[in-house]
């Protein structure tokens, strides 16, 4: 194997990686979870 081939091989791993932490990010970082946000907005005058 030459040096560019093992370049190649580098590469594409290196761009696996950086998909699969962009994904896992994402996951991790942008979930929308119905019910985490009021539906109106709240004050403490309604609640008191």
């Amino acid at each position: 194997m030459n040096n560019y081939e093992k370049f190649t091989v580098l590469l594409q791993q290196y761009l696996r990686l950086l998909s699969v932490a962009q994904l896992v990010e994402q996951l991790t970082l942008n979930q929308r979870v119905t019910g985490s946000n009021p539906v109106r907005e709240t004050n403490s005058e309604s609640i008191i």
